[in-house]
């Protein structure tokens, strides 16, 4: 779980900086609105991975 969790994390750092890396370069908001939304669903898919990951640890 910790790998899944881990490149999950770094996929979504990898889609931020691509982000802020358009935004730099004067993109509409409208064009960006679906990477801002996949970064969205990867972000709660990951605190869901967490919570997850944090409640097996718990029932241990």
């Amino acid at each position: 779980m910790e790998n899944k969790i881990r490149a999950l994390s770094e996929e979504i750092l990898g889609m931020k900086h691509r982000l802020a890396h358009f935004m730099n370069c004067e993109v509409s908001d409208e064009s960006l609105k679906p990477l801002r939304d996949s970064i969205q669903e990867k972000q709660t898919r990951l605190l869901e991975m967490i919570g997850d990951s944090n409640e097996s640890n718990n029932e241990k």
